[in-house]
C-alpha cells in the first residue's frame, strides 16, 4: 500500500470534499466548514492556515458558530500547514481532545479477528428505535465523561432512519444484553473510504473478542459494497488492537472542541 497516495486520497475524500449526512459544506477560504442542519455534528477538518492569518480566521469561525449558537469540532492533523494550530486553538478556548491515530486498511485484507467467546453474538441493527437503548447502554456508559456529543444515541438513530444506505450500526450481545456497539458511516458512491466510528465495549465484557468482531463485520460489509478502504480515528486504547488487525497509520489527529457560552 502506497501510504502517500492513500493519504492524498484521504485528504481529498475524508477532509476537503467529504460529505457529512445532514450537513452542508461551505468553502470558507482557507478552510472547509461543515454545518449540520439541525445542530448536530459541525466540523472543520481541512484548512491551509498560515501564521499571519491563523488567529483572525480562528476567531472568525468562533464568531460564526457562536452566532448560530452551535458547538463545533476543529480536527487538527499532524501534517497540517500550521504546525502550532493546537496551541492556537487552545488559546482561543478550545478543549483539545486526546491524540487519535488515523488508520487505514484495505477491505480485501484478511482480518484475523479472535473468535467470540461463548454466549456472545454480533448483529446489525437497522431499526432506529432499537438503536437508541443500545447506544444509551454502551456509548453513554463508556464515554460518560464526553460532554461534546451528548446526543450520540439520537444522532446515530437519525442516521439509520434518514440515511439507511450510507450508515450501518452493529452491536454485540451477551445473551440479549447489549455489551458493545459501533457504526460505519459515509459509505457513498465514489468515496474510497468507509469510516469506522464509536467502537466501545462495556468494561466487564472486554477481552471476549467483541471489538474485533465488530471491526470484521463492518469490513465484510464495506468489502461487499466495493469500498476499497476502511479508516478509523483510533484512541490510544483502540490503536494497538487495530494495528494487530493490519491497519496502518497515515497520520495523527486531535479533535479540538468549542462550545459557545
Amino acid at each position: 500500500m502506497n501510504l502517500t497516495a492513500v493519504r492524498d486520497l484521504y485528504d481529498t475524500h475524508m477532509r476537503r470534499d467529504s460529505e457529512f449526512s445532514g450537513s452542508q459544506r461551505y468553502d470558507a477560504p482557507p478552510l472547509v466548514r461543515y454545518v449540520h442542519e439541525e445542530g448536530g455534528y459541525n466540523v472543520i477538518r481541512y484548512g491551509e492556515l498560515h501564521p499571519d492569518d491563523a488567529d483572525p480566521i480562528i476567531q472568525r469561525e468562533i464568531d460564526f458558530f457562536t452566532g448560530i449558537g452551535q458547538r463545533f469540532e476543529w480536527t487538527v492533523f499532524d501534517y497540517d500547514t500550521q504546525p502550532d494550530l493546537r496551541e492556537r486553538l487552545a488559546a482561543h478556548g478550545f478543549r483539545v481532545g486526546e491524540e487519535e491515530a488515523v488508520l487505514v486498511l484495505p477491505t480485501d485484507a484478511e482480518i484475523n479477528a479472535r473468535p467470540l467467546a461463548e454466549g456472545y453474538t454480533v448483529r446489525q441493527i437497522t431499526d432506529p428505535d432499537a438503536a437508541i437503548p443500545i447506544l444509551q447502554t454502551v456509548q453513554k456508559t463508556v464515554f460518560a465523561d464526553n460532554d461534546f456529543d451528548p446526543d450520540v444515541d439520537t444522532r446515530v438513530a437519525g442516521y439509520l432512519r434518514d440515511f439507511p444506505d450510507t450508515h450501518e450500526l452493529y452491536a454485540a450481545f451477551h445473551g440479549e444484553q447489549p455489551v458493545a456497539a459501533a457504526w460505519m458511516d459515509y459509505i457513498r458512491v465514489g468515496c474510497p473510504f468507509a469510516g469506522l466510528y464509536g467502537g466501545a465495549t462495556l468494561p466487564e465484557h472486554r477481552g471476549k473478542g467483541v471489538y474485533t468482531a465488530l471491526v470484521a463485520a463492518r469490513a465484510a460489509s464495506a468489502r461487499g459494497r466495493g469500498v476499497p478502504y476502511l479508516t478509523v480515528d483510533a484512541s490510544p486504547m483502540s490503536r494497538p488492537i487495530l494495528l494487530k488487525l493490519g491497519f496502518v497509520q497515515i497520520g495523527t489527529a486531535w479533535p479540538c472542541h468549542f462550545k459557545p457560552s
